[in-house]
């Protein structure tokens, strides 16, 4: 291990840090939640078209289940 390197337990590496940045970040989430509601009991929604698009970003083949396609479920891929 050279000089720059520090070695660091799982618990540090996944635990926030006290303090302040963490109390910002609490506050970020809270106020994005509290947006999703007052869009959510608005009626605004992501139309199929824009779930889809986040859908195929993320999924190598772009299929997903509004096209029709389903994946097997885990116990049934033995089959």
């Amino acid at each position: 291990m050279n000089q720059t390197d520090v070695r660091i337990t799982t618990p540090d590496a996944v635990t926030p840090l006290p303090g302040e940045a963490t109390a910002g970040v609490t506050a970020w989430q809270m106020e994005k939640i509290k947006t999703g509601l007052r869009d959510a009991d608005a009626g605004r929604f992501a139309s199929p078209a824009d779930v889809r698009s986040v859908i195929q970003k993320f999924i190598p083949n772009g299929r997903t289940a509004l096209d029709g396609h389903r994946r097997p479920h885990h116990d049934q891929e033995a089959m």
